[in-house]
């Protein structure tokens, strides 16, 4: 009875999975051929807007479909890199539902932003319920959880040295402006949860917690998707024309790289009983 209740939840999670990966194709299709979709914003933030669904469509979709597909077949690695898309999801889609002006795909914001909170939620209780055992080299901890706090550290550095002097001048940051919004969504998203979310990982990783084994890699992938995004949208500003810094570029990339590394050892590291 216990493994027909698994397999039903698995397809469940994979019909899910598949509606959602539709849901974002038709988001980002319609974002990078559909004018109509950004015409109400500035062109400043139309053009990210491009760039993310242009990542979102042949990059993201894709590998969200294959994660589903292999993470029903049971495969480990699949599971959490499911996990991270989800998460990179919730957190895309909760810039798309809240500082874009209302358009046609509006209900498509929603049905990913909610799909995507409610799956990862399910995922994160279930795997806290179950009986793990994980074996990670110390080294590897260390390594990890301290690029974690590096992590956290400089793009709160980053965030505010824009926002506290914009505070104290009583005026508005220079990216609400060029974006054409009310606050910048990335700064309430990182300063509020995400940074914040990846410093308590960070200890509970260090600390050999449950949690910890979970978010990492799910925070890896995220972070390596999500920097593969923004290296898209300052591609797509360049190409329209906007200045962008190389360097800044290239930061980016030294980033991502590092995340893709970690998270490969990772999940080669990391001994799981998936059936439990």
């Amino acid at each position: 009875m216990e493994s027909k209740s698994i397999s039903r939840n698995m397809k469940i999670i994979l019909l899910l999975s598949l509606l959602l990966s539709l849901l974002v194709m038709v988001a980002s299709f319609s974002g990078v051929f559909i004018k109509e979709t950004y015409s109400k914003e500035v062109r400043y933030f139309a053009v990210q807007g491009i760039g993310q669904d242009f990542v979102n469509l042949v990059i993201v979709s894709p590998a969200l479909i294959i994660s589903s597909f292999l993470f029903y077949k049971m495969n480990k690695a699949a599971m959490f890199i499911w996990s991270g898309i989800i998460l990179y999801l919730i957190y895309s889609y909760t810039i798309y539902c809240f500082s874009m002006h209302f358009n046609f795909l509006f209900l498509i914001y929603c049905g990913v932003f909610g799909l995507s909170f409610y799956l990862f939620g399910y995922y994160f209780i279930t795997q806290l319920k179950k009986e793990n055992n994980f074996v990670l080299n110390n080294s590897l901890i260390k390594i990890t959880s301290s690029f974690f706090i590096l992590l956290s550290s400089l793009f709160y550095f980053m965030w505010l040295s824009e926002v506290i002097p914009a505070l104290i001048k009583n005026e508005i940051p220079k990216s609400v402006l060029e974006n054409g919004v009310a606050t910048n969504a990335v700064h309430v998203l990182d300063i509020s949860i995400f940074l914040p979310g990846l410093v308590i990982t960070a200890f509970m990783l260090k600390k050999k917690k449950l949690a910890g084994f979970i978010l990492t890699p799910a925070f890896l992938t995220f972070s390596l998707f999500m920097y593969i995004a923004i290296i898209g949208m300052m591609i797509t500003l360049n190409i329209n024309g906007f200045e962008t810094e190389l360097s800044v570029v290239l930061i980016f990339s030294i980033i991502t790289f590092f995340c893709l590394l970690l998270l490969l050892i990772f999940l080669k590291s990391m001994k799981k009983d998936f059936g439990n």
